[in-house]
């Protein structure tokens, strides 16, 4: 055997020598990997997220539409759903969660503003939905001190 080839084999060896050594290391599992599963909504956070659905879907449609019609009739059966148990504190839930969904409306709505301009279909369905998810919370703060 030649010295340079002798000495592309040795090159080739301390190659292959100094990549294994910095190949990363298998991390152990310490166990088996868990999965949680999500909490099922409350009836409150159900019954927020219907009313959210029938203020946007009141921006789209007229009142007589079967779509509408469905949706006050799922709204009214959550809520007697809700309030058949602990009226005080599911109203408290009811607001909490009405609070979440306008925050996310607002954050919609702001989204939308950034992109479109003022008389955009879009941005006003986005200003109706705000002003109903307020309205909501309004009949819902107001039923509480009735």
């Amino acid at each position: 055997m030649r010295a340079s080839t002798s000495r592309f084999v040795y090159c080739l060896g301390l190659l292959a020598v100094t990549a294994c050594a910095v190949l990363p290391e298998a991390i152990p599992m310490l166990g088996s990997p868990t999965h949680t599963e999500a909490a099922p909504l409350t009836t409150e956070i159900r019954l927020a997220q219907a009313i959210r659905g029938r203020v946007e879907l009141a921006a789209a449609v007229t009142p007589d539409d079967p779509t509408m019609v469905e949706a006050v009739a799922t709204e009214a059966a959550l809520r007697d759903l809700a309030f058949s148990d602990d009226v005080a504190a599911t109203r408290r839930d009811l607001i909490y969660a009405l609070s979440d969904e306008l925050s996310d409306a607002l954050a919609d709505r702001e989204q939308a503003s950034t992109r479109l301009d003022a008389a955009h279909p879009e941005l006003v369905k986005a200003d109706a939905v705000v002003t109903g998810l307020t309205a909501a919370i309004n009949r819902e703060v107001h039923r509480n001190r009735v």
